[in-house]
């Protein structure tokens, strides 16, 4: 999400759109600089780019990037108030992590929390109840994380997480998998292309773990430069 932000404010500034900041300035002069027939193609080419790129834009809006954004400790929320979202996207980006807080689980219960239906003597408090504390403890966790101060932008997303995962322990689990999806399809469309010169007719008795184990074996000695 932020990238296409990044993409979507250079071009703006090439168009002339941004001439009240020193950046923007300066890209819309090397534009101006132009003659009049390139000018006019570059300018039908951003603004075709930028057409472009909105239709893909609606696709950050899934949940999956909400819960990236904010599970990222250099952004946080930090991101979304530096540039002017309105207030119900925070409050549903704050939503999708909240639900994929909850589809991860909690902890193992403690010791003297086992038994439950005894501590808490009804059914009924043991189904309604343990939601509502569920709930509080992971909008406390959530609340707790947002308020904390963003890391240095050179910090590495996934070891912070490792450090933290002791007191943001269900976030924790949530960054793990979220932060490891691949933004694009680049990399699973580069697997499956190696898959087809792995399995050949020649090859065609191998069994799927054969096959599981030579493919992640190469994904790992053919990483691109």
């Amino acid at each position: 999400m932020p990238v296409y932000n990044c993409v979507f404010n250079d071009i703006e500034d090439f168009l002339g759109w941004c001439n009240d900041i020193p950046s923007g300035r300066e890209r819309a002069r090397a534009i101006d600089a132009c003659g009049p027939v390139n000018r006019s193609v570059l300018r039908r080419a951003l603004e075709a780019a930028r057409d472009k790129l909105r239709i893909y834009y609606h696709g950050t809006k899934a949940a999956m990037y909400d819960i990236a954004l904010v599970l990222d400790p250099r952004l946080r929320l930090a991101y979304s108030k530096a540039n002017g979202w309105e207030k119900r996207f925070v409050t549903g980006a704050k939503k999708a992590v909240l639900g994929a807080m909850r589809a991860y689980g909690t902890e193992a219960p403690s010791p003297d929390s086992t038994n439950i239906e005894v501590r808490l003597g009804r059914m009924q408090d043991q189904i309604f109840g343990g939601l509502k504390r569920a709930q509080a403890r992971e909008e406390s966790e959530l609340g707790h994380y947002l308020s904390g101060l963003t890391a240095e932008a050179s910090t590495d997303v996934l070891k912070w997480w490792k450090r933290h995962a002791s007191m943001y322990p269900r976030l924790a689990r949530t960054a793990r998998d979220y932060l490891a999806i691949p933004a694009t399809s680049v990399p699973a469309e580069r697997v499956f292309s190696r898959g087809s010169d792995l399995i050949t007719k020649k090859r065609g008795s191998l069994n799927e773990d054969v096959i599981r184990a030579c493919v992640f074996l190469s994904s790992l000695f053919h990483q691109p430069e």
